[in-house]
């Protein structure tokens, strides 16, 4: 394996195909495993409860959150999340969770196969492992929130732009028309952030190259019309603007963009934190961002294509600091940054005419330490699972066969063994063949495979271990509580859309106001500190209300109650 890859990066061997199967297969090994295993977040939630009420309504127009229209975010992740549970056909973790991987593997999918006269074939290939490996991607990315489709669709306007920018032949209707079409997406995700993100790019190249009067053609025009044409389609005419509501949406927007400089409730500590959060979203290539100013590595990029490098670095930097000195950022605000950033990698590393020894020697000592250390754990696993499985730990310990019964289902038995088979060969052969690994291609590439064996070990040994104690908590309670109510409507009273709710079966209403009880309301869950003011309400007092349920998370306890007809 190892030969094949080492002659593939230092002849012309290497091919678009061969290239984009190693990014499906470092993608595959890093975004799928136990995708559906973890119970939905809190985060989550936020996102995943209006999609659920879209499909249970039939309302695709505005989004609705515990009861209210959701005007603080644009409606196309909801959208996505409920055409993944329709096209799944169920409402699991796994299919809530998949737009975000999808976006993921549609990035590095263009970044790699779309040809490109700035970008080598192996730059390509280096930026999307790069991309795809970092913290803040795989955090981002194996779960449903905004910002990895966000970052997914500006690093895709953003490649297109550069690619047909730096062509031999300059074609200025795809220069505009189709990063357009996918900024339009962007708009419908998170509003007009994402034209920054994009537009200091095009700005800092279009000044470096002294061509300003670019921004002046019809075609950029048509460009920021069909963008606006995307957005505007949902905000003025889906929505209903003779309701108002696209003057409250207009007025939400401008009182979030305000929260963002309210330094009120964020002191120096907290700002600091968040902005140090989004520095290590890099990790662990982190160590290697300074080398974009390094002179004597820049000066080995083409100098037909060094000024628009120099004019991305600033791209790079500029959004950092404008996004991060607000005091109300959050370390996932500056996310949409990794694509530019791991694209610029990447290209960096692959004009490099070989690796510094310092660095490859402890690169290797790294990955002969990580790979070595996986290998051991996923056979250790193995033989325990296997042990189990003949019921050998019954006659030492039914304490030790109790807390090992996640790991007697066929179902984990099989990843378990299939991965653990995978993560030995590739340790061995890495190990094995040290002497083989060479250049920062080679590297980053091992580097990706090894980084999937993690992923692998953590999906299938560590999930599987804690997943009845830790794991699946909140859906114990979803299914408790759906037990409770028989099959009847769950209403809630002033509960945040708590992610305990998703697994809540079959609807769930919300309830905002004590005069929404009404008669027709049977079972209902509220905070038990709201019970008092419910009871002095007059709503529940002569329906003898009934406890039937109560639990605790955190600090927070909840009552279920059963009303009595009025």
């Amino acid at each position: 394996m190892l030969e094949k890859l080492q002659s593939m990066f230092s002849s012309s061997r290497l091919t678009p195909a061969t290239a984009y199967l190693v990014v499906l297969l470092v993608w595959a090994g890093i975004y799928l495993p136990g995708l559906g295993i973890l119970d939905i977040d809190f985060n989550e939630s936020r996102r995943i409860m209006p999609a659920v009420s879209m499909l249970e309504t039939g309302n695709w127009r505005t989004p609705s959150l515990v009861g209210e229209e959701y005007f603080k975010k644009p409606p196309m992740i909801n959208w996505l999340i409920a055409s993944s549970f329709a096209i799944n056909g169920e409402r699991s973790e796994f299919a809530a969770r998949l737009p975000s991987v999808i976006f993921v593997l549609l990035f590095v999918s263009v970044l790699v196969l779309m040809p490109s006269e700035l970008l080598s074939l192996r730059a390509r290939l280096m930026s999307a492992i790069l991309f795809m490996t970092a913290y803040g991607s795989i955090d981002n990315g194996r779960q449903i929130e905004i910002d990895s489709v966000y970052a997914c669709l500006t690093g895709i306007a953003t490649v297109c732009w550069l690619n047909f920018w730096s062509g031999s032949v300059l074609s200025r209707f795809k220069l505009w028309i189709i990063p357009s079409l996918v900024l339009g997406a962007g708009l419908l995700l998170k509003g007009p952030l994402i034209l920054l993100f994009f537009y200091l790019v095009v700005l800092s190249v279009i000044i470096s190259e002294k061509k300003l009067k670019e921004l002046l053609r019809y075609e950029h025009f048509a460009g920021i019309a069909l963008m606006c044409l995307i957005f505007f389609s949902w905000a003025f005419f889906i929505n209903s603007p003779q309701q108002g509501q696209s003057q409250q949406m207009a007025g939400t927007w401008m009182n979030e963009i305000a929260q963002r400089f309210n330094s009120e409730d964020v002191n120096v500590f907290l700002w600091g934190k968040r902005v140090l959060g989004a520095v290590m979203g890099y990790f662990p290539w982190l160590v290697l961002l300074p080398f974009f100013w390094n002179g004597k590595w820049v000066s080995n990029i083409d100098c037909r294509h060094r000024k628009v490098f120099i004019a991305c670095r600033l791209a790079f930097v500029l959004p950092f600091i404008i996004v991060n000195i607000m005091p109300g950022a959050k370390a996932r605000y500056s996310y949409p940054l990794f694509c530019l950033a791991f694209i610029m990698l990447g290209w960096l590393l692959s004009v490099q005419p070989g690796i510094s020894t310092v660095v490859g020697k402890i690169w290797k000592k790294i990955l002969f330490f990580i790979l070595p250390l996986i290998s051991s754990i996923s056979l250790f696993f193995l033989a325990v699972a296997a042990l189990n499985y003949f019921n050998v730990f019954s006659a030492v310990s039914p304490k030790i066969e109790g807390l090992l019964a996640p790991l007697k289902n066929t179902a984990v038995i099989f990843p378990i063994f299939v991965s653990s088979v995978l993560i030995a060969v590739f340790a061995y052969s890495v190990v094995n063949r040290r002497t083989l690994i060479n250049g920062y291609g080679m590297i980053v590439v091992l580097s990706g495979m090894t980084v999937a064996c993690i992923v692998l070990a953590y999906a299938f040994f560590i999930l599987p271990a804690v997943r009845p104690e830790v794991s699946r908590f909140k859906s114990r309670l979803g299914k408790e509580l759906s037990a409770q109510v028989k099959g009847d409507i769950l209403y809630t009273y002033q509960i945040e859309c708590a992610p305990f709710l998703f697994y809540v079966r079959p609807r769930v209403e919300f309830l905002l106001k004590p005069e929404q009880i009404g008669g027709d309301v049977r079972f209902l869950l509220s905070r038990t500190e709201l019970h008092a003011e419910l009871k002095e309400s007059g709503v529940i007092s002569d329906r003898k209300p009934r406890e039937v349920f109560k639990f605790k998370i955190k600090k927070t306890e909840y009552q279920l109650m059963e009303l009595g007809e009025k």
